[in-house]
């Protein structure tokens, strides 16, 4: 499926011609926040649960290893080659 460049004839979207200055404000803040760890709260029956345990360390050397870091603490855990 090709990609369509978009056409700039420098109006204004008819999206914008209907906000409001306060919508119009918000359309310019970040969409992304980063967020501490200690604000991150559990919340029961999640789908997609992260255990931080043998698995888990050697992902993470395992991807370290991968990026040109080296990692020694996965080495006794597995016999498997990264």
């Amino acid at each position: 499926m090709p990609r369509v460049k978009k056409l700039d004839l420098g109006m204004t979207a008819l999206d914008e011609l209907f906000m409001n200055d306060k919508e119009r404000a918000e359309n310019k803040l970040p969409k992304i926040f980063d967020i501490p760890l200690s604000e991150i709260d559990d919340f029961l029956d999640h789908p997609y649960r992260v255990l931080d345990d043998e698995d888990m360390m050697f992902l993470k050397c395992r991807a370290a290893v991968r990026f040109g870091k080296r990692c020694f603490r996965c080495i006794p855990l597995r016999s498997t080659p990264i």
